[in-house]
């Protein structure tokens, strides 16, 4: 756990088949003492989801009522779904120490940076357009995948709408990525804002009569 008062809050964003999922579990892998934060959505689960795991599963009525009364960092309609991350469960780990994942679209990412500016915003994107072309292709037609020209022209929107992020991180081998996502993170924990109080332990320590 970060030794610091407060956690850090990672935002990955990325275009659709970028493979940010699986790099957000990569990074969990390399810092298990992270919290991956868990968006509410009003659509169905899908097969193997699991409520509380992949998302929180409440009704298009009872996620309203929790926008009104503030309890998202951000949140969005995605094809008629409402999808927001929960604000009490985010800050709460951060508060104890823990550094918080969210696994967010270019448009929540931008809110909770709004909201949060302390918050590390990364965004994740293919070498070339034609690799992910042929990403978005072997993928198939799934319950959010259109033709592969809509979505490349909704990537190219994003990675303009994504120039003001803290770190760019380019995904052409996920094992590379995740490791310069773990260092964007352990790099980070090395901020004087974050790490101060490893120099305040340092000078309390006993100083040698030499």
């Amino acid at each position: 756990m970060n030794e610091s008062n407060t956690g850090i809050l990672v935002v990955i964003s990325a275009p659709l088949g970028v493979g940010k999922t699986t790099l957000c579990r990569a990074l969990l892998d390399r810092h298990p003492e992270a919290q991956l934060g868990v968006s509410c959505t009003s659509r169905p689960p899908r097969p193997r989801e699991v409520d509380g795991h992949d998302f929180y599963f409440i009704s298009a009525e009872e996620f309203r009522r929790r926008a009104r009364a503030g309890d998202f960092l951000e949140w969005v309609n995605i094809g008629g779904h409402l999808f927001g991350t929960p604000k009490k469960p985010v800050l709460d780990h951060l508060q104890t120490g823990r550094d918080v994942i969210l696994n967010l679209d270019v448009r929540g990412a931008a809110s909770v940076k709004e909201s949060y500016p302390e918050a590390v915003s990364v965004f994740v994107f293919p070498p070339t357009w034609s690799a992910l072309a042929d990403r978005l292709s072997k993928q198939g037609t799934g319950w959010d995948n259109g033709p592969v020209a809509e979505h490349l022209n909704a990537a190219r929107r994003d990675a303009k709408a994504a120039d003001k992020s803290d770190y760019f991180v380019v995904n052409e081998e996920m094992v590379n990525a995740a490791e310069d996502l773990s260092a964007i993170l352990r790099a980070e924990r090395r901020r004087a804002n974050h790490a101060r109080g490893d120099l305040a332990r340092f000078l309390k320590s006993p100083f040698p009569t030499v």
